[in-house]
């Protein structure tokens, strides 16, 4: 009896094994709290039962205002509405306004499990937005985004969300992604500047504070960009020029080398046969106005309501 007990346990845990595997793998991050999604505000921001008011980490769906804002929250609340959710985190756990930080899963009518940010972002109906402190999952997301670009899904088939040429990054003060060609790359006065055109003062350039240079190794290191062709993003502000600030690795996709161009790391290894621009020290005389946003995270502009996502999101 024992042995034909023991023969049935055996059966189904083989059974079973197959079955969880089938489930989203979720060890690369902490569990977290568990709830009823009540309410959804919109296209990247819900509330628990508990109260508990949830930005989904890594990713930005359209602002209130802008184009398909009212897709992307229709997209959230058709996927999580009143469902069950669990949080995970991969990195910093709460916004300053108490909010959680988090990647989200809910359980689907039929029990399947969907992870919220993959499932806006390969709708087109999200960007791809990490933090420093919160970059969990990033290779994935972007992965699902290139997707959705490429067939041109949501809001990759509008304009206002199309990547910007470095030649041509248009409006400014608010998040976008950048594509171009690093002309030069300089180390001057605590920063590092990735120029994408001859004129700084006019030409598209990166800045990575020293602080920050660590985490930037291999491919990505500053000095391994001269003459790539890369996909950047964050906020670009008018510092002496457009110029955008870049605090972690995935900001920066590498597309490929491109031909000419001069690399100068540092300053003094350039050649006298074919000498490049001297770089702008771009942010120096403004630092203070470069902290007061850095420090708030680059946030965007607040939305007009009170329930708007807080500086640092």
């Amino acid at each position: 009896m024992w042995g034909r007990l023991r023969a049935a346990c055996l059966a189904v845990a083989a059974l079973a094994a197959p079955l969880a595997g089938c489930g989203p793998k979720l060890d690369d991050l902490a569990p977290g709290e568990k709830g009823q999604v009540a309410t959804v505000q919109d296209g990247d921001t819900l509330t628990l039962a508990s109260g508990l008011r949830v930005h989904l980490a890594g990713v930005e769906a359209p602002h209130r205002g802008w184009p398909l804002a009212d897709e992307a929250r229709a997209a959230l609340e058709k996927a999580a509405l009143g469902r069950a959710a669990e949080l995970r985190y991969g990195g910093a756990r709460r916004l300053r306004n108490g909010a959680a930080l988090a990647q989200v899963f809910v359980k689907s009518e039929g029990g399947r499990t969907i992870w919220l940010q993959e499932h806006l972002v390969r709708a087109g109906l999200a960007r791809v937005h990490t933090r420093k402190d919160n970059a969990a999952r990033a290779p994935r997301l972007l992965a699902l985004e290139a997707e959705a670009r490429a067939a041109k899904r949501g809001i990759w088939a509008d304009p206002f969300y199309a990547v910007r040429p470095a030649s041509a990054v248009g409006e400014l003060d608010r998040f976008v992604i950048v594509e171009g060609m690093v002309v030069v790359v300089a180390s001057q006065a605590g920063r590092t500047y990735l120029n994408f055109g001859l004129d700084p003062r006019s030409d598209f350039t990166v800045a990575i504070a020293d602080e920050d240079l660590p985490a930037f190794t291999g491919a990505n290191a500053p000095g391994a960009l001269g003459n790539m062709i890369v996909r950047v993003r964050g906020f670009v502000r008018d510092r002496g020029g457009p110029l955008m600030r870049v605090d972690h690795p995935a900001q920066i996709e590498i597309l490929g080398k491109a031909n000419g161009g001069w690399t100068l790391f540092p300053p003094s290894t350039s050649s006298a046969s074919s000498p490049p621009p001297a770089p702008v020290l771009r942010g120096i005389g403004d630092a203070e106005g470069d902290a007061a946003g850095e420090a708030a995270g680059d946030a965007p502009p607040a939305p007009i309501d009170d329930t708007a996502e807080p500086a640092g999101r």
